[in-house]
C-alpha cells in the first residue's frame, strides 16, 4: 500500500493554489464533481465540488476541494485537534525555503530548528485557511521501518 493523496478542504481556492505553487506544487487538473456517484460515495445530497490536483516533482499528489454546495465551516483548528493535523513536505535546503517562504508572506510559527535527535530541521507554516503544513530537511536520511 502507499499513500495516494491528501485531500485539503478550502475556501479560497485560487490562494491555495497559489500557496501549493510557493511549495513547488504544478497544477495537474481541475474538475466540476456533481451528480449521484459523488453524492453516494460521500454520504451527501446534492453536492458539486471543484477538485483540482497537484503533484510535486517526486509524483506526490494534495488534492485540494472547494465545496460549492455545503458550508465549509470550521477552523482555524489548533494542531493538536484529533484527526489529521498536518502535511509534510520535504526540501533540501530548508533555511533557503524558509525565507522564501517568507518573502512571499507564508507565516511560520517560528523560525528552523534542529530536532533533539539531530536527524532533521523543520519548521511549519500555516496556509491562509488555517491549515498546518511542516517543511523538513533532512540532516541523516529517514529510512522506512
Amino acid at each position: 500500500m502507499q499513500v495516494r493523496h491528501v485531500g485539503v478542504v478550502v475556501e479560497d481556492l485560487g490562494g491555495a493554489i497559489r500557496f501549493w505553487k510557493l511549495l513547488g506544487f504544478q497544477l495537474s487538473h481541475q474538475a466540476e464533481e456533481i451528480g449521484d456517484y459523488l453524492d453516494t460515495v460521500l454520504g451527501l445530497v446534492k453536492v458539486h465540488i471543484t477538485t483540482v490536483k497537484m503533484y510535486d516533482d517526486a509524483g506526490q499528489v494534495v488534492e485540494l476541494l472547494k465545496f460549492r454546495t455545503h458550508d465549509t465551516e470550521g477552523g482555524p483548528y489548533p494542531i493538536f485537534r484529533r484527526g489529521f493535523s498536518h502535511v509534510a513536505i520535504t526540501v533540501v535546503n530548508l533555511d533557503a525555503e524558509y525565507q522564501r517562504l517568507v518573502s512571499f508572506g507564508v507565516r511560520f510559527i517560528s523560525e528552523p530548528r534542529l530536532n533533539e535527535y539531530g536527524t532533521a530541521k523543520l519548521a511549519f507554516c500555516v496556509d491562509k485557511e488555517s491549515n498546518f503544513v511542516e517543511i523538513v530537511q533532512d540532516i541523516i536520511p529517514l529510512r522506512a521501518a
